[in-house]
């Protein structure tokens, strides 16, 4: 991650809110020096179960927990979620990295959302909203594997 990135920005400007509320709320008469704003801690957790996708047409918060998956299509990376799709140029590793550990990379241009995924079958993932996504034997096998040892953390 680069040091100029909007998810550095995002943590830094709600540390420096934090700091002022605290300072405020500490400094206001009859009110003990108690901290009511939210920690940097959950700021930062937050942040890290948050994609932002960036494109020449917008920018966006995305949920990680509502990522179903990800496709590369030429250089674009296409997240498709529960309501929407959005895209962003960018490396398929990059979006692994920001999506987090529920994200397992099938092939070099697919990854599905380990949460989402209802079964498993010979030559498709189906997922919990009903899409069924294509995949090679060897790359469901993997898949497969992969599915069972995250449903035996859960």
């Amino acid at each position: 991650m680069t040091p100029h990135s909007p998810r550095i920005y995002d943590i830094l400007r709600n540390a420096i809110c934090i700091a002022i509320l605290n300072a405020k709320i500490g400094s206001a008469p009859g009110i003990e020096s108690t901290n009511f704003a939210l920690s940097a801690e959950f700021w930062e957790k937050k942040m890290k179960n948050e994609v932002i996708i960036t494109n020449r047409f917008l920018t966006a918060r995305v949920d990680a927990d509502s990522i179903l998956y990800l496709k590369k299509q030429s250089r674009k990376i296409f997240v498709h979620t529960e309501n929407k799709s959005y895209w962003e140029y960018c490396a398929m590793e990059d979006m692994l990295e920001r999506a987090g550990t529920k994200m397992y990379p099938c092939h070099h241009f697919l990854a599905v959302n380990l949460d989402k995924v209802q079964d498993v079958s010979y030559v498709e993932v189906t997922l919990i909203n009903g899409m069924k996504l294509h995949m090679s034997r060897s790359a469901l096998l993997r898949a497969k594997k992969a599915w069972k040892r995250h449903i035996g953390r859960i």
